[in-house]
């Protein structure tokens, strides 16, 4: 387990802004990625959002983005940890609206209204929420994307943000910020001074996998979220982590091929020997899936579904996509389930990697 000196400097110098929140006296505490933020102006907005999380009820963690208070768009989640203190994960988004919006216009000749639905498409939103964002009904929505489809000529939704997010590739990364000098924080003070309970308690409760390996004494650690994800695997990664911190800079992004699980990692410099290093599974393209699943004698229809609860997406969300019922989702992911001899989610998300490492 790591000391306190090592927990800190880890937290300290995590790639993703940390503020620590108390519902009685605000944030008290703030990262140094937090402090580069800038957030001065925004945190009534931010501590609004984390109140609202610490009375909440259902999920640990919460997402949500905050878009024209910022000077650039902030996304971040929420994590209850114990009593009315929470933490707050942000990171900001590189790319300005009114920058992608231009952009989709001059490089697809698209008219600014559809511009304005690319947009919200590439953002991740449904129907629903552009069909709100616009005061519309969703079926008007319906209609101009397939619209927008037939325009670009793809033929689904993902399809459309893959073509989208290749434009925004080509736009320039703005330069990071200077920090500010007066840090979000209640007080001057790094957050080496916060609680260290807090920060072990933010390691052991947020879904996102996180591992410490200490050059010196070979040593690796991983909070659960991450020891969940690496199972059986954690030697391998450790391995090949450590071979690539041997020329570590700064920070650096590597990629890690396991057979049937695929580990992107960031690697980033904490102090001294001491290498964070944040994990994220792989998650395959929904069309390969859906071509892995095609031998088992699926329709068209069956197959693209089963891909989608493959990729972990609800079938809120699939009925969105469809333009269907979550009732006939539920019926269609029965008769799915038969057909590939699954019980749930779990296994057909299962069965559609390791057809994937099969090289089906």
């Amino acid at each position: 387990m790591l000391v306190d000196g090592e927990l800190r400097s880890v937290i300290e110098t995590l790639p993703e802004g940390l503020l620590l929140f108390d519902d009685q006296r605000g944030f008290y505490e703030a990262n140094r990625a937090a402090r580069d933020l800038r957030l001065e102006e925004t945190i009534p907005q931010l501590e609004e959002t984390a109140s609202r999380a610490l009375i909440a009820h259902g999920s640990q963690e919460q997402s949500f983005r905050l878009g024209a208070a910022a000077r650039m768009p902030i996304r971040g989640t929420v994590l209850r940890l114990s009593g009315r203190r929470a933490a707050m994960l942000l990171r900001r988004e590189t790319v300005r609206q009114a920058e992608l919006h231009q952009l989709f216009m001059t490089r697809f000749g698209l008219r600014a209204s559809e511009a304005r639905i690319a947009l919200r498409v590439y953002r991740g939103m449904s129907n629903a929420e552009i069909a709100k964002a616009f005061k519309v009904k969703v079926g008007t929505i319906r209609v101009r994307i397939t619209r927008l489809y037939q325009r670009l000529g793809v033929k689904r939704r993902a399809q459309l943000i893959v073509l989208l997010d290749s434009a925004a590739r080509q736009l320039p990364v703005p330069e990071r910020e200077t920090a500010s000098k007066k840090s979000p924080s209640r007080s001057d003070e790094s957050i080496a001074a916060a609680s260290v309970v807090d920060l072990r308690l933010f390691l052991d409760q947020t879904a996102i996998p996180l591992a410490v390996v200490d050059l010196g004494s070979g040593a690796f650690w991983t909070n659960p979220a991450a020891c969940e994800l690496l199972s059986v695997h954690a030697d391998a990664v450790c391995t090949q982590v450590e071979q690539a911190a041997a020329s570590l800079q700064d920070e650096a992004s590597i990629r890690i091929d396991l057979g049937s699980l695929v580990i992107r990692c960031r690697l980033w410099r904490a102090s001294g020997s001491l290498i964070g290093v944040q994990l994220h599974r792989e998650q395959p393209r929904v069309e390969e899936v859906e071509c892995a699943l095609a031998r088992f004698g699926l329709s068209t229809r069956q197959a693209e579904v089963a891909a989608m609860i493959a990729a972990g997406r609800s079938n809120a969300e699939i009925a969105e996509r469809l333009g269907a019922a979550e009732g006939y989702v539920r019926a269609l992911s029965s008769t799915i389930y038969e057909m590939l001899d699954v019980r749930c989610r779990a296994e057909l998300a299962a069965l559609g990697t390791e057809l994937l490492a099969e090289g089906q």
